[in-house]
Formats: structure tokens, C-alpha cells, sequence
């Protein structure tokens, strides 16, 4: 994935077919983040407007979850794709890049936390599990694409 082009807010990004279909795989895995894991406060609570602050948070995650698998599916289209010769050119708005760093973020988070969070300073290797597979190389591609897009922003 390499930026080819950068004019304002819009940006034409360039992808090997191979790794589009990489890119293409690791937003279908797109939500992966538990819904519970996002807490308005880190000890349980009873109290009543904790609870309800909890259930506003819940109910807004849902919905910004269900706009990006749309988003997410309406990028991923042919049609939003130019092919040049063996790669593919993608066009992407300011707008578009924040919510695909937002779903790349889901992803890599939520297999973090499949992974069973490990700390890669501490030099933690996870046993991984074949359920868990396809999330290891989740984590460290969608880190990937997300420090592309980053890049290309700050560009």
C-alpha cells in the first residue's frame, strides 16, 4: 500500500494484488472488538446513572459499529477500485480515512484482546490456539495499514 497521490483532503492510494486482498480480508473480519469491552467506568457499578451512562455508551457503539460495516462494504466494492495492470488504485477521502482507521483500529485491538493481550516490550508470546490464528495476523496487518494511512495524513 503506497500513496501515489495527495491532493487536499483526498488521497489515491496504490495496492500489489496480493496485498489488496490481504487489505480486503482484514477489514472483513471488521467488528472484532468485544461491545462490552468499552466501559464507562472500571469497577462494577449499581448505581443507577452509571447504568444508564453504560447502556448510552453500548447503544452508541452499536450504531457507529453497524454504519461502519456498511461504510466498510461500500468501500470494499469493485467499482470504487481502478485496476493498472497487476495493482489496484484506491481513492480515499479525510472523511474516509478516519473511520477506516477507526475499523482498522477495531480490529486490531479486538485481536489484541482475543490474543489474550500480550505485551510485546515484555517480550509475551502468546500460545496460540488455531481459532486464534487468523487474529495474530490481524493484529500486526491492520497496525500495518494503519500506520500507512497515518503516514499519507501527516504527508
Amino acid at each position: 500500500m503506497k500513496l501515489i497521490e495527495r491532493n487536499g483532503e483526498h488521497f489515491v492510494f496504490e495496492f500489489q494484488r496480493r496485498e489488496r486482498q490481504v487489505f480486503d480480508a482484514i477489514l472483513e473480519l471488521y467488528p472484532v472488538l468485544n461491545p462490552d469491552y468499552h466501559q464507562v467506568s472500571r469497577r462494577k457499578s449499581r448505581e443507577k446513572r452509571i447504568q444508564e451512562s453504560q447502556a448510552m455508551l453500548n447503544e452508541a457503539m452499536a450504531e457507529q459499529r453497524e454504519k461502519n460495516k456498511g461504510l466498510v462494504s461500500e468501500f470494499l466494492r469493485e467499482e470504487n477500485w481502478e485496476k493498472h495492470a497487476t495493482r489496484f488504485r484506491v481513492k480515499v477521502t479525510g472523511e474516509e480515512m478516519e473511520w477506516l482507521l477507526q475499523v482498522l483500529n477495531d480490529i486490531r485491538v479486538g485481536s489484541w484482546v482475543i490474543l489474550g493481550k500480550p505485551e510485546n516490550e515484555r517480550g509475551d508470546v502468546p500460545n496460540i490456539t488455531l481459532e486464534q490464528m487468523p487474529y495474530a495476523g490481524a493484529l500486526e496487518l491492520s497496525g500495518y495499514f494503519q500506520m500507512a494511512l497515518l503516514q499519507a495524513r501527516e504527508s
